[in-house]
């Protein structure tokens, strides 16, 4: 009926099937919006596989899947039987996993990765908040270089140059490992054995270079009362 411009039937197909001026129900007599369906909804089911392109559970609180039913009680599952994404009541995502433990969990039946892509000469960043402030970055450059950054004291504690070359405390690092800020020592049990500092290093086993070194001011090998050895550049002593 045309009459009151409310609908249209068109049986014969000859152009729209149903026109509505106004909201549809399916299923309630009062609808809330421009569709409004009490009860679950299919739509594009496959007449091959009888599985809908996407399949609204209204129950559970709503439930929603694409291209698969078997919702369990996810909010949202996206795939088959093992869905590819699912996200649970909880809030928590799972990435080709059913019940997902963390806010983030990635399942992968071989050799599993994240991939973080940018255009060529671009730059990424993964930021560490706590409380809604940047705590540290781990960064890959322009020059594809990555660093590991402190925001509160503004320096990169770890820093790898393409090439190789590591630096800690130094961004700018000229040989295979560059220390700046600190020594560097090696423990056994828990006991420094062997220091190499910019002031004073200490050695436990023995000294060897198999190239050459040049010491400034002193050196001491032994014990600290009576070294073993003791070398004094300014007097040219031994």
């Amino acid at each position: 009926d045309q009459s009151d411009g409310t609908y249209r039937l068109d049986p014969a197909n000859t152009g729209n099937s149903l026109i509505v001026a106004g909201s549809v129900g399916i299923a309630t007599t009062s609808p809330r919006y421009k569709l409004d369906v009490w009860g679950d909804m299919a739509i594009g089911t496959s007449t091959g596989t009888n599985v809908p392109a996407l399949y609204v559970d209204s129950g559970n609180g709503g439930q929603v899947g694409i291209g698969t039913t078997t919702l369990s009680t996810n909010l949202l599952t996206v795939g088959t039987t093992t869905p590819n994404l699912v996200v649970a009541n909880n809030g928590y995502v799972g990435i080709g996993m059913t019940n997902p433990t963390e806010l983030l969990h990635i399942y992968g039946p071989t050799n599993p990765g994240i991939a973080i892509d940018v255009p060529a000469g671009g730059q990424s960043i993964i930021n560490w908040k706590d409380g809604g402030t940047t705590k540290w970055q781990m960064t890959k450059d322009s020059s594809n270089n990555l660093g590991i950054y402190e925001n509160a004291n503004t320096v990169y504690r770890l820093f790898i140059k393409a090439g190789g070359n590591v630096g800690i405390g130094n961004a700018a690092p000229t040989s295979k490992l560059t220390v700046n800020g600190g020594n560097i020592v090696v423990s056994t049990n828990g006991s420094a054995t062997t220091t190499l500092s910019s002031g004073v290093s200490t050695f436990s086993g023995g000294f060897i270079s198999q190239a050459s070194s040049t010491i400034a001011n002193y050196l001491s090998v032994g014990t600290s009362t009576i070294p073993t050895l003791f070398v004094d550049s300014g007097n040219s002593t031994v």
